[in-house]
């Protein structure tokens, strides 16, 4: 293969993995099945477990052209790698092992996305797509919510046609869920206050004009601002139903204290272990029931 036609396979490369994780964010708070078990948790790990895989083939297709690996280094990768090691551990020498390694398998794969993010992702204008895809999914999510609590059913399936639907599955997940994106969006409104306020210069990399002049209220920066406020009333409607009509059902803090003392005591034979790495990731309904 020619050097020309290896670079050109490597951009092909790139756009396809930065095209996949893109179709993933965009789609992570909107994808839910009824055809399974769990409707929305669980759709939601296999789309997780598609696009890292996808994604992990396609980057080493491209290490292959490219003849290196080439690894970039964050300042979050080594306190990441020891969560998922002690992670990993506390799920092995956990006594409901099963149901532990099914817990730790969400979390490996989105540990697993951060690194192919880190090490796929390298322009700004790469970044500002999946942030784009971050925001337009999460956008859409909460526009679904407001529409759903003022009696306005845009799905066809029945049982969303109630005014608490929520692609999460629960108020609380999407309160929290966005609680995280809001700020990003902010920042974009921040940027129009800026340059509606005041004439200074900035080296930021998604407004500033190339030529080296105030800001400019880009398309883009619009956009991302329109989202801020559907985030911002989606956040609001979600918070309003979560303290009035649908409080969320959370064991008080002594009880998560008594269950996880309890399952330390009660593991004989293994309560370093159990005191140490806890009793795995996704057991807490085993260790209450014990």
């Amino acid at each position: 293969m020619s050097e020309a036609a290896r670079k050109q396979a490597i951009y092909y490369l790139e756009n396809t993995i930065l095209a996949v994780i893109s179709v993933f964010l965009l789609f992570l708070p909107l994808f839910f099945l009824s055809a399974t078990t769990d409707a929305f948790s669980l759709p939601k790990q296999i789309l997780l477990t598609v696009a890292v895989a996808l994604s992990t083939v396609l980057f080493g297709i491209k290490t292959l052209f490219e003849g290196k690996i080439k690894l970039r280094a964050t300042p979050f990768d080594l306190p990441v790698i020891l969560l998922v090691v002690f992670s990993l551990a506390s799920a092995l020498f956990a006594v409901n092992r099963t149901d532990a390694l099914l817990g730790f398998l969400p979390f490996f794969f989105a540990i697993f996305l951060f690194f192919l993010i880190a090490n796929a992702i390298k322009h700004p204008s790469q970044l500002l797509v999946l942030l784009a895809s971050l925001v337009a999914g999460t956008a859409i999510a909460s526009l679904l919510s407001v529409l759903s609590y003022f009696n306005i059913f845009l799905l066809p399936f029945p049982y969303t046609r109630v005014a608490y639907f929520n692609t999460f599955g629960s108020l609380l997940d999407q309160a929290i869920y966005f609680a995280v994106i809001l700020p990003i969006t902010g920042y974009f409104v921040h940027s129009i206050f800026s340059k509606l306020h005041s004439k200074r210069k900035t080296s930021d990399v998604f407004t500033t004009d190339p030529k080296g002049g105030d800001n400019r209220l880009t398309p883009v920066t619009i956009l991302f601002a329109v989202g801020f406020f559907i985030i911002l009333a989606g956040i609001s409607v979600t918070v309003y139903q979560l303290a009035t009509t649908q409080k969320p059902l959370i064991l008080p803090l002594e009880t998560g204290f008594q269950t996880g003392f309890a399952s330390i005591s009660q593991d004989s034979g293994r309560i370093l272990w159990g005191f140490l790495l806890g009793s795995g990731p996704g057991t807490f309904i085993t260790d209450f029931t014990r």
